[in-house]
C-alpha cells in the first residue's frame, strides 16, 4: 500500500534520469531507487492510521507469497540458489525463444524496495539441475566423499565451542 495514505509522501523517490531517451530509441526505461538521503518525505493528511497501514502491509506480503505457491511450473531449486557474482537469491523464470517455453534462474529482483536490485545473470533451469544432480550422484556413490564432509562439517563447530 503506498505510504501516502498513512500521512508520508516520498517525493523523488525514483531515479528516471535516461529512461525517456531509452525508450525512445527502443530500449526499456531503466528506473532506479534513489539512495533514502536524495529523496523528500512531505506529511500530509493521513487516510489511516499507522497500525492500519501496518496489518494491510502484512497482509499484502502474505498474498504476495501464497501467490508464489501457486505457480504453472515447480522449480526444484527455488529458495537454494545464490549468484555465485553478487550473492542475491536466484529466482525462477519462465522465458520464451522462437515460441517456446523454457525455464531459467536469475539474479534479479524488479520490486520497489528491494535491498539489491541483483547483477541480472542467468542460468538455464535444465543445465543448473544437471549440474545439481551430478554432483549428488558423485556424493552419493563416493562414501570417502561423504565422510570427510562430516568431518570438514564438524571443524567450524569444534573449534566455535572451543572459544565459548
Amino acid at each position: 500500500m503506498n505510504p501516502t495514505y498513512k500521512g508520508k509522501h516520498e517525493q523523488y523517490k525514483y531515479d528516471t534520469e535516461g529512461s525517456y531517451v531509452s525508450k525512445q530509441a527502443g530500449g526499456t526505461a531503466i528506473v532506479k531507487l534513489r539512495p533514502e538521503e536524495e529523496r523528500y518525505v512531505i506529511e500530509v493528511p493521513s487516510v489511516v492510521s499507522d497500525e492500519q497501514w501496518e496489518y494491510a502491509q502484512e497482509l499484502l506480503d502474505k498474498s504476495r507469497r501464497k501467490q508464489l505457491q501457486y505457480g504453472t511450473h515447480q522449480y526444484l531449486l527455488s529458495g537454494l540458489v545464490r549468484c555465485g557474482n553478487c550473492g542475491n537469491t536466484m529466482t525462477g523464470k519462465k522465458r520464451k525463444s522462437h515460441g517456446d517455453d523454457f525455464y531459467v534462474y536469475e539474479c534479479r529482483k524488479n520490486y520497489a524496495g528491494a535491498k539489491n536490485r541483483g547483477c541480472g545473470k542467468s542460468m538455464s533451469e535444465n543445465k543448473l539441475n544437471r549440474i545439481v544432480w551430478d554432483e549428488i550422484y558423485k556424493f552419493i556413490t563416493n562414501p570417502e566423499k561423504y565422510r570427510v564432509y562430516k568431518e570438514e562439517e564438524k571443524k567450524p563447530l569444534i573449534k566455535q565451542m572451543s572459544l565459548s
